[in-house]
């Protein structure tokens, strides 16, 4: 809207007057002086319109990036979402599949970022590549391929996405524990069940893990395994092998019961609660 300021220029004035102009344009130009109406009197127009500039996507400011990367509280699903706040978090809903506008994209966590540990380029993860494996899924349905019938999804392939020959079940194993992957605890699952299969190398084992950086992970599954088969030797020798190294940080790995099959029932006993270590069986599952 466009306003009048009248007053007299001889003397200050005492009161200022403000009348709106009988149009409204939008002035998109800086506020022009207009000639005198009257003698002693001025007319100051100007318009309370600012001028449209196009913002540019990657200029905001660090408030509305702070919004976009907060949670939010649910919304229901009939809430109105306005076109201008379209890809916001803030009570409304947001695309999954695509980030908001101005908003960097949500980086995947690496099991090394969760352990507090630095991460590192894998060798052994580029050679997964290499062989044309997906990571992490790939490695998971490689491990159910080659017997681990507990993580059966439904829909692994009948045969093996890469033999043994070119990726060895101790490389499979370390790959599923790699810090270097993405963080999670069902790759984490399958890697020590990979771990534990029959006629793995407790001395490749080792190798591969200093390698990889992973020694924090395999030592604390390796315990794990031993507090459950302590007739194993195979656990002990592995222990001795690798190098002494602090505990994981809380709440990382999964627990140590994910590790096994617990079965409260014994035929021909009864009732009775008895602890299994999930290892690749000889019969893989087809699909």
């Amino acid at each position: 809207m466009e306003w009048r300021v009248s007053g007299t220029l001889t003397q200050p004035p005492r009161s200022l007057q403000l009348q709106p102009a009988r149009s409204n344009p939008v002035t998109p130009h800086p506020p022009s002086l207009r000639p005198p109406s009257g003698a002693g009197s001025a007319v100051i127009g100007f318009s309370l319109h600012a001028p449209f500039r196009p913002a540019k996507a990657a200029q905001i400011s660090r408030s509305e990036r702070k919004s976009c990367l907060s949670p939010s509280a649910p919304v229901s699903p009939s809430a109105p979402v306005s076109p201008s706040a379209a890809g916001s978090h803030e009570g409304r809903r947001c695309n999954a599949t695509r980030p908001p506008l101005g908003c960097p994209p949500v980086k995947e966590q690496t099991l090394a970022e969760k352990l507090g540990a630095t991460v590192h380029v894998s060798s052994l993860l580029r050679k997964a590549r290499r062989l044309g494996l997906r990571l992490p899924k790939d490695l998971c349905t490689l491990a159910v391929q080659r017997g681990c019938r507990h993580y059966w999804q439904g829909d692994e392939p009948a045969g093996e996405l890469v033999p043994q020959s070119r990726f060895s079940n101790e490389e499979l194993a370390i790959a599923l524990l790699n810090g270097a992957g993405t963080y999670s605890p069902h790759s984490v699952r399958c890697g020590a069940a990979m771990l534990g299969a029959l006629g793995n190398n407790p001395v490749q084992i080792t190798k591969l893990a200093v390698r990889e950086r992973t020694e924090i992970v395999v030592r604390f599954i390796a315990e794990c395994a031993r507090g459950y088969e302590p007739e194993n030797p195979y656990w002990s020798q592995l222990l001795d092998l690798l190098p002494a190294c602090p505990p994981p940080r809380a709440g990382v790995l999964p627990h140590p019961t994910r590790f096994v099959a617990l079965n409260g029932y014994q035929r021909g006993v009864g009732k009775k609660l008895t602890a299994q270590w999930q290892r690749p069986q000889k019969t893989a599952v087809a699909s």
